[in-house]
């Protein structure tokens, strides 16, 4: 399957700020890590010291730590589930 399609929203510090990302993906589940390893992504240019992110196949924990080190703190992955009928809110709706 080619299409994104579960959703997921990662609430997260990133230098004492709380933030929100609504990020798509193909698999049903996003661990932590790899939640961590997009918002290094998306914050690259304001980290410490970019040139040391982790590798997309270092060890979990070492992508934690790194994150944390550059003040993105406290993760949390959701998912977001998708009504299937559609995603307009039903008081939107015209009877």
């Amino acid at each position: 399957m080619t299409t994104r399609d579960h959703k997921f929203e990662i609430n997260y510090i990133f230098r004492n700020d709380p933030m929100a990302e609504v990020v798509d993906a193909t698999e049903e589940t996003l661990p932590q890590h790899e939640a961590v390893r997009l918002l290094l992504e998306k914050h690259h240019g304001e980290i410490g010291d970019p040139s040391g992110v982790p590798s997309r196949d270092a060890k979990p924990e070492d992508i934690l730590h790194f994150a944390q080190a550059n003040q993105i703190t406290d993760v949390r992955v959701t998912k977001v589930h998708i009504d299937s009928r559609g995603d307009t809110p039903g008081h939107y709706k015209q009877p």
